[in-house]
């Protein structure tokens, strides 16, 4: 469901200097490995195993690339947001494939942090953009998302 393949299709086509972290472990990470030698781009796509403090990867991304097809939340998209980075994420129809996320729903009062693809040209051609997105929209979605605000939510529903 995470569809890892698509983000190392996408960086077998971008340039160089462009390199696709993925942090985690599973079932598919000898297929992805070899997805990635079998695209030349073992030395840009680093599988770097679990790790219980995920978040320190964020601060070194430009992007988040979201390419689940399924997910009802979507810890990681806030995660990312909190870290103030961007996400590129996949539209409600990828390549044809349909796509069910809560992302439009997460992202709904911030546009400004998350563009969709509804392609791989598209996904690449947003990445070579670099798009410029606005501290307050992080501030705004962090404040929507806070534990103080689910608190005090739960607390008035008692």
């Amino acid at each position: 469901m995470k569809s890892f393949e698509k983000a190392i299709l996408v960086t077998s086509e971008l340039p160089d200097d462009f390199k696709l972290l993925i942090v985690g472990s599973g079932p598919e990470e000898s297929y992805l490995l070899s997805y990635a030698i079998s695209l030349g781009v073992s030395d840009r796509v680093k599988l770097l195993g679990s790790s219980k403090t995920p978040e320190r990867f964020y601060s070194l991304a430009d992007f988040f690339l979201f390419t689940s097809i399924y997910e009802p939340f979507g810890q990681v998209l806030l995660e990312a947001a909190f870290s103030s980075v961007k996400v590129l994420a996949l539209d409600d129809v990828y390549e044809g494939e349909s796509v069910k996320t809560a992302t439009k729903e997460i992202f709904e009062d911030t546009p400004n942090l998350v563009k969709y693809a509804s392609t791989k040209s598209e996904f690449i051609s947003l990445i070579l953009e670099d798009w410029y997105a606005p501290a307050s929209e992080f501030d705004k979605l962090r404040t929507r998302f806070s534990w103080g605000r689910l608190s005090s939510a739960l607390l008035k529903q008692q």
